[in-house]
């Protein structure tokens, strides 16, 4: 890696060859392109999906040594619900949020990542029962499937995700842990986009075209529900 002295004046001609651009250096897609392609450019806007989760503790009085494996436990697992569906392209955990982005697939792909959503939001449940919490419980989380357009970059890590559709689907959840809520969260065009079936699983909240519901695992409550 080179280091080189960081120059003002370089900074502001860089930044003005952005600004008096057209655009045309940033690509547009429907759907999240093969990774080669996000790499040869500046960066592309792509459609997409999100899924995010949030987890809070229920019961603050846990030592370290009983809340790191309870935190360990859950993100473990939730990568790995999140990493399932091959429509998956990223996963990040920052502090006690995970997010699964995931790509634009086939017709009833929105109604397959409902599926992964309920696993995520059963995943505290299960947890708690394992640990001997079942009815007294130490986690819950709360979820949001959100659809829309992100801005993909290259970094040195890979490819990164950034826009107001992650902002937007995690400030629902933000609101929601103040009231202790748990449950899916989704916008009306991620519902209409769903099995009609699934469309009644969900209802109108305070907010402006956001619903919410109660979706879990069939076979994960089942388990709980025999313990």
């Amino acid at each position: 890696m080179k280091h080189e002295k960081y120059e003002l004046s370089d900074a502001l001609d860089r930044m003005g060859a952005i600004l008096s651009g057209n655009g045309e250096q940033y690509r547009k897609y429907t759907y999240i392109p093969e990774a080669e392609l996000l790499e040869g450019n500046r960066g592309s806007f792509v459609e997409c999906v999100v899924i995010v989760s949030r987890l809070y503790f229920v019961d603050k009085g846990l030592n370290p040594l009983g809340l790191a494996k309870i935190f360990d436990m859950y993100e473990g697992e939730a990568k790995l619900i999140l990493a399932e569906h091959s429509l998956c392209r990223k996963i990040t955990a920052q502090g006690y949020t995970i997010t699964g982005i995931y790509n634009i697939g086939t017709t009833d792909y929105m109604s397959e990542l409902l599926d992964v959503a309920g696993k995520l939001g059963t995943l505290p449940s299960v947890i708690n029962t394992k640990v001997g919490r079942k009815d007294n419980p130490i986690i819950k989380n709360v979820c949001a499937l959100e659809k829309g357009v992100l801005f993909a970059t290259q970094t040195p890590e890979g490819i990164d995700y950034f826009g107001n559709m992650i902002n937007r689907a995690e400030g629902w959840l933000t609101k929601a842990v103040g009231y202790k809520e748990k449950g899916l969260y989704v916008s009306e065009q991620v519902r209409s986009a769903l099995k009609s079936r699934y469309q009644d699983f969900f209802n109108e909240t305070d907010e402006e075209d956001v619903l919410h519901g109660n979706v879990e695992n069939i076979g994960m409550a089942r388990w709980i529900k025999e313990q």
